[in-house]
């Protein structure tokens, strides 16, 4: 690769351009490696990393660590490189990550015995299976990566006219035959590409990562028309939000792997971001039990938010010692007899009562979980003036709403 040259044609064209030429080797996890330090040492933002890198070769050919070309290249090198710059993205939030599939992912099939594809049958198969991969863990990523600012996107170029499958293995019938159809019927490079920015610049994209882009298609052929669209993948594994997480889980695991073997740093697994809390609950307005949880569970949300503010007033109040000497006085009661509810319902946030009202819905529970939830009620009633344990009739039993 002409590093200097792409950057001396980028510069005539545009002689403020403000470019720069690193060496990065995807075969190789110590070029990354290198790649990465010495980027993240420059102290400089980013904004956006397209993991546009893409092989054809011969299937039984590998990579410096072992893996076979094809995956290693379009599959592991990116995610590794991706995951030593996520300091340097999160940083500059809001910021996007690229990465780049094809309409070759219809015909990927992920063999879960054999994820460093030591076995593949043919380069195209190889191909197809990491453009399926790239599509799943740029789902993924988004997933692990809400709340941070950074977005992870998914796109294709359709059929372009570039040199990536002039060196393929022309050996191969499918191969050639491929590679005449890209050049007869495919797009300029130029028009590939504009899916990609789509997804690198759109501003009406911000926030809105875990989406793919790119040109009509059936199966894997292409009708290289309406490049910015929105598509859904054509291959069930792409759409299996399972299959997503456990590919992620078992590839990092592998990259550290090979990372520890050459000693090389090795990454930090994103975890599974915690599901959005409601906008009231975020608020501090209310807690919402779960669907499911039944009502010991709803209350239990609720009284745990009661009980710690009340803990805290009581001990502004000077109530501790109070309530331990008459052991059999509820804390409502307590604070009633000092007048102190009140400013215990206005230390407990203002609105908690008003425009935002967790509804339990109590059905046929057994009596016990009837007298708790009247005792909670009741506390609750005290504290903050309205009632927010109620019954709602005709609900399923166990039943949890939340209203705002």
């Amino acid at each position: 690769v002409d590093g200097p040259g792409a950057v001396a044609k980028i510069k005539e064209k545009d002689p403020h351009a403000k470019v720069e030429y690193m060496e990065l080797d995807l075969a190789s996890f110590r070029s990354i490696n290198n790649f990465a330090t010495e980027f993240n040492q420059k102290g400089l933002p980013l904004h956006c990393l397209i993991n546009n890198a893409g092989v054809q070769t011969p299937y039984n050919a590998k990579t410096k660590d072992g893996l076979t070309l094809v995956i290693g290249i379009d599959y592991y090198g990116h995610l590794y490189l991706t995951h030593l710059l996520l300091p340097a993205l999160k940083g500059s939030a809001p910021s996007r990550i690229v990465w780049v599939s094809s309409p070759a992912e219809t015909l990927g099939k992920t063999n879960w015995d054999d994820l460093r594809y030591d076995h593949a049958e043919n380069d195209f198969e190889a191909y197809a299976t990491s453009k399926l991969w790239d599509l799943m863990v740029a789902f993924e990523l988004n997933k692990r990566l809400h709340g941070t600012g950074v977005d992870s996107f998914a796109c294709h170029p359709g059929t372009a006219r570039t040199d990536i499958f002039r060196k393929s293995d022309h050996e191969k019938m499918s191969t050639v035959i491929t590679d005449w159809m890209q050049w007869l019927g495919g797009q300029s490079a130029e028009s590939g590409a504009l899916p990609l920015l789509y997804c690198a610049t759109a501003p009406e994209l911000e926030g809105k990562g875990g989406t793919y882009y790119g040109p009509y298609y059936k199966g894997p052929l292409t009708a290289n028309v309406l490049n910015t669209s929105q598509r859904t993948p054509g291959n069930p594994e792409a759409n299996d939000t399972a299959a997503c997480a456990r590919l992620y889980h078992e590839t990092t695991t592998i990259v550290n792997e090979i990372a520890k073997a050459k000693g090389l740093d090795q990454v930090t697994p994103l975890q599974k971001a915690a599901a959005a809390a409601p906008a009231c609950a975020a608020e501090g307005k209310g807690q919402k039990a779960e669907p499911g949880e039944g009502l010991i569970g709803g209350v239990k949300k609720m009284a745990e938010t009661v009980a710690a503010t009340v803990s805290e007033g009581m001990a502004a109040l000077g109530l501790t010692d109070k309530l331990k000497a008459g052991k059999g006085t509820s804390t409502a009661k307590a604070l009633g007899a000092t007048g102190g509810h009140a400013q215990l319902a206005a230390g407990y946030g203002e609105g908690r009562g008003t425009g935002c009202a967790g509804t339990l819905d109590q059905g046929p529970e057994a009596s016990g979980e009837v007298e708790i939830a009247d005792k909670i009620s009741e506390g609750v009633t005290d504290l903050g003036g309205e009632k927010r344990a109620s019954e709602t009739a005709g609900s399923p039993a166990g039943a949890a709403t939340e209203a705002c």
